[in-house]
Order: structure tokens, then C-alpha cells, then sequence
């Protein structure tokens, strides 16, 4: 319908023709997390909403008496549905999410005419175990 439509992004194929690109769907947004941006007495925090947050669960070995839970997020920030609208996300910053916190390693912006969406990428802090 032309209301949903109006809401895609478009970009130019090769050809030169405008294409749409849908939002992600809201159904696929239902996470939030805290994001944790640095000043000089500490930590400036925002709320983020209407994100999606994928978890991978890892450990590391130092060696045999020595591992690093080395679990990382990726967040998937809509430009359209996930709020607020306009954060500038940058690796070092960090994200607290489900009371752990992570640290931005990576963000990847992809763009139609417009950003679309980014995928912030990022590993949980601490995590050191001696066995």
C-alpha cells in the first residue's frame, strides 16, 4: 500500500532506478539497551529503544587455569523505527544490556539515498575466571 511504501528507504540501483528498501519490521525491534557514551567526569547514558540485540555466547582459554568470557551482541538500530532517532554510534562507547555491560568494537552503517540501519557490534567487558 502507498502509506508503508511511503516509509521505505530508496536508493539508486546501478541501472540508475530507484529502488525501496522496507524499515525492519517492528515485530523484530522489541529489545532496549542502555548506551554509555564517555565524558570527562564519567558516563553520559541513553536510553535506546525499538532495537534488536543478538547474543553469542563464548569463553576463551588463557590457559588451563585461566579462561575470558569473551560474549559479544550485535544490535541492530533501525534510522526509522528504533529511538531515540539520530544516535551517533562509535566504536569505545559501550552498552549495557539484560545488567551487562559491552564495549563497542564495531559499527557498520548501510545506506540507501539515506542511512538505513547500522549493526553495532560489541564485547562484554571483564568476564576474567581463574580456575
Amino acid at each position: 500500500d502507498k502509506a508503508a511504501q511511503s516509509s521505505w528507504m530508496s536508493f539508486r540501483s546501478s541501472g540508475g532506478e530507484r529502488m525501496k528498501i522496507m524499515p525492519i519490521p517492528d515485530e523484530l525491534l522489541g529489545d532496549s539497551i542502555t548506551l554509555l557514551e564517555p565524558t570527562i567526569s564519567g558516563y553520559r547514558e541513553t536510553e535506546i529503544v525499538n532495537v534488536r540485540v543478538d547474543r553469542t555466547n563464548s569463553v576463551t582459554d588463557y590457559n588451563s587455569s585461566h579462561t575470558r568470557d569473551t560474549t559479544e551482541i550485535i544490535i541492530y538500530y533501525d534510522c526509522e523505527n528504533s529511538r531515540p532517532s539520530l544516535v551517533d554510534f562509535s566504536a569505545g562507547m559501550q552498552a549495557e544490556y539484560c545488567g551487562e555491560r559491552f564495549e563497542i568494537i564495531k559499527v557498520k552503517r548501510y545506506c540507501a539515498v539515506d542511512p538505513h540501519h547500522y549493526t553495532i557490534t560489541a564485547r562484554k567487558i571483564g568476564g576474567h575466571f581463574m580456575g
